[in-house]
Order: structure tokens, then sequence, then C-alpha cells
């Protein structure tokens, strides 16, 4: 399976502070700056790398009319998300967008995203439930507390908080007072 990558070309263009004086005035000028020879703007802005085993295939990618972001293919992010086993991040990287800007674009809009995102999260809850039954079969006792814990709670493997006096005797309270409301008279 080839792996996508893209890449952004970063501006070359530089600022410069311009210089005034004292007052707000830029200084008069003798004579008319030269004009500086720039290359015309190039249509491509960004590259993609595409890596096929141990090759490397580079492809320019034109930046499209207006400067607005591009447009992936919803099978592209489905691939990226399927290529980074479900870590939107990565994706997103491999892509060349932003994380937020996966979801919001892309994952949030597409039924077909979400649903492949879910699977492949599910995949990996699987892959882990597997794991951990494979510990409680080792007798990892970690892994034997932790399984009790969550699954066997119907069966009374709940961590809960006993109250109660010294040596687990039970705590009496005395309650006395009118109708208008009760105060406690002592706690043994």
């Amino acid at each position: 399976m080839a792996t996508v990558k893209q890449v952004k070309k970063p501006a070359t263009k530089k600022r410069t502070p311009s210089k005034k004086r004292a007052g707000g005035q830029a200084p008069p000028r003798d004579k008319a700056p030269a004009k500086k020879k720039t290359k015309p703007k190039s249509k491509f802005r960004e590259k993609r790398i595409i890596l096929t085993g141990k090759r490397k295939k580079i492809e320019r990618v034109p930046t499209p009319k207006g400067g607005g972001a591009r447009r992936i293919k919803t099978s592209v992010v489905k691939a990226a998300l399927i290529e980074a086993r479900g870590n939107v991040s990565r994706a997103a990287k491999n892509l060349g967008v932003a994380r937020g800007n996966l979801y919001r674009t892309y994952i949030d809009k597409h039924e077909e995203l979400q649903e492949c995102l879910n699977d492949i999260r599910e995949g990996w809850t699987d892959q882990t439930e597997d794991k951990l039954v494979e510990a409680v079969e080792n007798g990892e006792a970690w892994a034997v507390c932790f399984y009790l814990k969550c699954q066997g709670k119907k069966r009374g493997y709940i961590e809960k908080l006993l109250l109660g006096g010294q040596f687990g005797q039970d705590i009496k309270i005395n309650i006395t007072g009118n109708a208008k409301g009760g105060v406690a008279d002592g706690i043994n």
C-alpha cells in the first residue's frame, strides 16, 4: 500500500520594515529605487510525497484558484485514517491539513468517515480486551483485579467505601429535638 505525505513549501518572501523619520514621515528619496526582478508566482505551492516501498515519488500539487483550501477525496482521507490506525493527528499530518480541519471538514460531515474511524477504534478495543484476557490467563494479579472490578460487579466485586465504627462496629447517632428540626445529640 502506498503512503501519501504532503509537504507545504515555506513562503520565501520577507518583508523589511520601512525607515521613517521623527514625525512619522518617510525620508526623501534622491533617486527612484531600482526595481527588483521577481519570479512569477508558481501555480504549484505544495508537493505531495508518495512512498511506495523503497521508492519515493514527488508530485507537485497546484494551488486552487482564489487561494482557497483544496479538497481531498473522502477515499483518500479514509485511506489515511486506516494507514494511521485511527490516529487523527497523524492522518492529518500525512494529508497536510490541520487536525481540527480534518475533523470539521471531513470526519464530522461524512458518515462514511465516521464509521471508518469508529470501526478502527472498535478493533483496537477488541485487541486490547484480548491482551487483557491473555494477562488474566497468565495469572497477572493486576489483570485479574481489573477484570473483576469491571466485569464482576454483578457478583459483588466492587470497590466501595465501608463506613463503620472501631473494629467494624455500627455507628450510633442519637437525634433529639422539636418538630421544627432535629439536633444531633451525640455520635458514638
